[in-house]
């Protein structure tokens, strides 16, 4: 009776607990679903922010378009090849801000002095010569005035102007020179005294200066003649002056050197012929937030469109270096 019983119990939480699991089934479905809803949201049309030092959930509110027909106040636009640099924000909200409540890096909007820190937490100082949005910018800062770019609090070892900047503390400054100053002059007395002590080894000392002037390379011994250093205008490519070793070492450098100014040429003619921007391509300043994404724009683009002139530009390098290395070998 006992073991019927528990046979009895046991298939009861089995069939309870099969129960629930078909009961939890919708709901995982759910989940699933909505998972699936929410990554198959298009990235321009999702965004993100912070609240509290949380994520906000995503929605097609604060979504990201290109710029069509000037910019408006708080509508967050993309910066795009597109986009001229010289636009400016309305007048009724003079400054450009990163969202940083978009996915998107290259995401702006203009906004009021007040609003710049609602749009990004980093960003709370409006700058009325750049027309931005900034962090503060002073060095060695510990806190920041709120709004403002100043100091409130400097690091350790720097002082707080009346300017709101950090300077290092003289109280730290001074000892730190001393030392240095102190060191320098122990080493120039140390040289001097050696340079002024009276020679005690004349002979030595003669013997040490031949033995350093024979070490050196002489040119060939003529009769009647001493033998004289080699001059410096001596040509190591084809003169022998300490075997053949070092002057096929000196031609390969020559080589090298040719080489390399053959394809400085190279490069030189195909932007002079083909395009300006492969000598600008990859040098161009940084500067803002907007600016650099407008920088990057333009770099992946103009990458792209010339990228075949490198291409081939590598192929012939290739090709006649391999050509020259098996001429040069010949020569040799």
């Amino acid at each position: 009776v006992t073991s019927f019983a528990q046979a009895l119990l046991s298939l009861g939480v089995s069939c309870k607990q099969t129960a629930v699991r078909i009961a939890a089934m919708p709901l995982r479905l759910a989940i699933v679903a909505v998972a699936v809803q929410l990554l198959s949201i298009i990235p321009s049309e999702a965004a993100i922010a912070f609240l509290d030092g949380q994520r906000w959930t995503l929605s097609s509110n604060f979504s990201t378009h290109e710029l069509s027909d000037g910019h408006k106040c708080n509508d967050p636009f993309m910066v795009t090849l597109s986009e001229k640099a010289s636009t400016k924000c309305p007048k009724a909200c003079p400054y450009y801000v990163q969202n940083a409540r978009a996915i998107e890096t290259c995401s702006f909007l203009c906004v009021k002095a007040e609003d710049c820190e609602k749009w990004n937490p980093y960003t709370g100082i409006a700058d009325d010569n750049l027309g931005i949005c900034k962090a503060a910018s002073i060095s060695h800062c510990r806190e920041f005035e709120h709004g403002e770019d100043r100091c409130k609090t400097c690091q350790g070892g720097f002082h707080l102007t009346s300017e709101g900047k950090c300077f290092l503390n003289w109280s730290i400054s001074v000892p730190v020179v001393g030392i240095l100053v102190l060191l320098v002059s122990l080493i120039l007395a140390w040289l001097i005294d050696m340079a002024r002590r009276p020679i005690t080894n004349e002979r030595g000392l003669q013997q040490g200066l031949t033995f350093r002037l024979l070490s050196k390379l002489h040119q060939p011994k003529e009769a009647g003649h001493a033998r004289h250093i080699w001059p410096l205008t001596t040509n190591l490519c084809k003169q022998l002056v300490a075997g053949p070793g070092l002057c096929l070492h000196f031609n390969f450098q020559a080589v090298i050197i040719i080489w390399a100014f053959c394809v400085a040429i190279g490069w030189c003619f195909m932007g002079a012929t083909i395009d300006s921007d492969l000598f600008v391509l990859g040098t161009k300043k940084f500067g803002t937030p907007r600016v650099n994404c407008q920088l990057v724009a333009w770099g992946y683009s103009t990458q792209q469109r010339l990228m075949w002139t490198k291409v081939y530009f590598t192929y012939w390098v290739y090709l006649l270096s391999f050509v020259g290395c098996l001429l040069h070998s010949i020569r040799q």
